[in-house]
């Protein structure tokens, strides 16, 4: 694979995280990758070298994508997760240059991204990845239209475009809809995983099932990424190609942080590895019960206050339509959980 050849697109409106300069340290690292940005925060970053940068309004990115797409919804800026898999169609003229295009969040740390990208023959995939936090598609005409494509009416709506795209509800068709499209029109997928999702159910970061079992904390060291677990008298190390520490918004920075550091429920620690010990016992250790259950009223509080406030603004948006629009949802819905698709 040639160096750079790979776009990945990040559109983001508003004020940048607290913690998007240790997003950008990690992003640096990689050979193969340029990043494009698209934001309206001025704010003065020392962008690395493989970053392209376009500072403009929502309503001007907004307008690319009407342009191209026609009569859509996209009214607020998080709806835009749902397009993720046009950006090769709207946003052709930005990557043109580029064998393959990709999207990614920025509520992650990369590790040695390119280690990884190097035991996977990209020429043999038309997707490598399939979560909206990070996926790679193949450039060209057949893929950039996918999105397009109708899928039988065996398949809920929400697996089409067309419903998706007339629908303020988020339907997650950038980690659903596109996979099955894909899937059921014979394009080539590369669905392992090699990925750290924090559990958002847990108080402490922990990853994929956020079960505790051994004292576990994050880092980053160097350009790599690594959850350690202390096994009795060893030191596991578990390498990752990234962390996504999904819905964890006010995160505390350590200001001395040069380098390397923990991703931890504190905020982001200034690593040492000569403090291993220390991070174990005040970092890695399982919350306590009532910690965890304070944590988990407010995170189910905050949930059900994001569905409802979708549900209000999707009622407010289609009106008479909104009954047959909730009706799709729950058939979406109870299919998903009939074919076991999270």
């Amino acid at each position: 694979m040639e160096d750079r050849s790979i776009a990945v697109v990040i559109p983001y409106f508003g004020k940048l995280p607290s913690w998007f300069n240790l997003f950008l340290l990690s992003a640096s690292k990689t050979q193969k990758i340029d990043f494009i940005l698209f934001t309206d925060d001025i704010t003065y970053f020392d962008y690395p070298a493989n970053f392209k940068v376009h500072i403009l309004s929502f309503q001007e990115f907004q307008q690319i994508f009407y342009d191209k797409l026609g009569n859509i919804y996209l009214g607020y800026p998080y709806k835009i997760c749902e397009y993720k898999p046009c950006y090769g169609y709207v946003l052709g003229k930005y990557l043109s240059e580029y064998k393959f295009w990709g999207h990614c969040d920025i509520d992650l740390i990369f590790g040695d991204i390119d280690r990884y990208l190097d035991k996977i023959p990209l020429d043999d995939y038309d997707r490598v990845f399939t979560y909206g936090h990070l996926s790679i598609y193949r450039n060209n005409e057949k893929v950039n239209s996918a999105f397009k494509l109708e899928l039988g009416a065996e398949f809920p709506k929400i697996m089409r475009f067309s419903a998706v795209s007339q629908m303020t509800y988020i339907c997650n068709f950038d980690e659903v809809g596109i996979n099955v499209i894909m899937k059921e029109f014979g394009f080539k997928i590369f669905d392992k995983s090699f990925f750290g999702n924090v559990n958002e159910n847990f108080k402490k970061y922990r990853i994929n099932s956020g079960v505790y079992d051994y004292p576990t904390i994050l880092i980053y060291d160097g350009n790599k990424i690594f959850e350690l677990k202390k096994k009795e008298l060893e030191v596991e190390h578990n390498e990752l190609i990234y962390i996504h520490f999904q819905n964890r918004k006010k995160i505390n920075i350590d200001t001395s942080i040069s380098n390397d550091f923990i991703l931890s429920d504190e905020g982001f620690v200034r690593y040492d590895s000569n403090c291993l010990e220390e991070y174990f016992d005040t970092l890695g250790q399982k919350e306590s019960d009532e910690d965890q259950k304070e944590y988990y009223k407010n995170l189910l509080f905050n949930r059900r206050k994001k569905t409802v406030s979708q549900l209000i603004r999707e009622m407010k948006y289609s009106k008479i339509a909104f009954v047959s629009q909730l009706l799709i949802l729950i058939h979406a819905s109870r299919w998903l959980a009939k074919n076991n698709i999270r």
